[in-house]
């Protein structure tokens, strides 16, 4: 059986770079990223404004929209708490000023660190 690409596969983490300034997002899905890419592309198409991309097209890019690349940084089993820890420790390792998840996400990401540890 041929192994799958990695934006087929299910249960990943992944990175959401802007082209233009190079500012992360990072985020996991049970879905593949194929996917969950697809569904990134039509919220910011439409600049919906619950999606952390537009609002940062919105807020540091003059509302235009930017081109973004879209990297798998881990693949893991269906275990959805492995998946959140895992994004939660990728958060916390994109320097603050650089971070496009909301504050909502890197809050909830240091109170599962604090209570893991």
């Amino acid at each position: 059986m041929e192994e799958k690409g990695l934006c087929n596969r299910e249960s990943v983490t992944h990175e959401i770079k802007c082209t233009g300034c190079k500012n992360t997002y990072v985020g996991e899905t049970t879905r593949s990223m194929y996917t969950r890419e697809n569904e990134h592309s039509k919220s910011l198409s439409n600049k919906e404004e619950r999606l952390a991309l537009w609002k940062h097209c919105r807020e540091k890019q003059n509302s235009e929209i930017q081109q973004f690349q879209t990297n798998v940084t881990g693949v893991s089993s269906n275990n959805v708490i492995l998946r959140q820890i895992s994004e939660g420790i990728k958060i916390n390792n994109v320097d603050e000023d650089s971070l496009i998840n909301s504050k909502s996400e890197k809050a909830w990401t240091i109170s599962m660190s604090l209570t893991c540890t």
